[in-house]
Parts: C-alpha cells; structure tokens; sequence
C-alpha cells in the first residue's frame, strides 16, 4: 500500500483530509477526498469544483455494498428454500386430504341423491336419512 499510496491519505471529507494534512502529528502528508480534492501541505488545493461524476473511490465504495447487501439477499433466498422445501410434504398431504374430502363429500351427495329416490324413503316418510345443514 505505502508504494501504491506513497505518502498520501484518502479522506472520506474535506475536514479529514485538512486535519490529515496540516496536523504536526502526522507531518504534513498529502491527503485526497473520495470527491477527489487533493490538499497538499504547502497549502495548495486542487479539485474543488462539483464532481460531474461519482470518483471511483465512491464506485468501489457502491460497489462493496451493493455486493453485501447481494450477500445478505442470497442468504435469505437460501433460508425461504430449506423452508419451502421443509414444508412441501405438509402442502402434498394437505392437498391430498383436500382432494379426499372433496370425494367424499360427493360420494355423500350421490348416495343421498339415490336414497331419495328409493322404495324405502318412500314407505317411510318418518325416517329421513338426510340431515339438514
């Protein structure tokens, strides 16, 4: 890093990077902001004016978290997997009993159907073999 870098400072503000700058502690270092404003000890300053564009400092920076909230989202679709999976035999033997009912509750109308028409309902009016809802 130190010969990338050399003797400069990436500042995330403009106050950073002057207290980086003129602080006795540190020697009076280049530093840059991630704007992209270089302050120099001898007191000149380059950059300054509105960016017309994002730095590529700030990019990367987009970039790193854009790429842990990418993370974070993979790891919350593979919990919801290993839960949607963990719960399909409940959805199959849940729609199989459904469909059991549904069966059977026609099988019920048929045969009350067929007793209404029979000679024994009819010989008995008093015994009804419906039940009323």
């Amino acid at each position: 890093m130190g010969f990338v870098f050399g003797s400069t400072f990436i500042c995330k503000d403009s106050e950073t990077a002057k207290q980086v700058t003129f602080s006795k502690e540190i020697g009076g270092a280049r530093s840059v902001t991630v704007e992209g404003d270089v302050y120099e000890p001898s007191g000149t300053l380059s950059g300054g004016a509105a960016p017309t564009s994002s730095g590529i400092l700030v990019k990367v920076q987009d970039l790193l978290d854009a790429e842990r909230r990418l993370g974070e989202a993979k790891g919350r679709l593979d919990t919801l997997e290993k839960q949607n999976e963990k719960d399909r035999d409940k959805r199959e033997r849940w729609d199989a009993a459904s469909r059991s009912l549904q069966i059977k509750q026609h099988e019920k109308k048929l045969f009350e159907e067929q007793l209404g028409g029979s000679n024994a309902s009819r010989v008995s009016p008093l015994v009804s073999f419906r039940h009323s809802p």
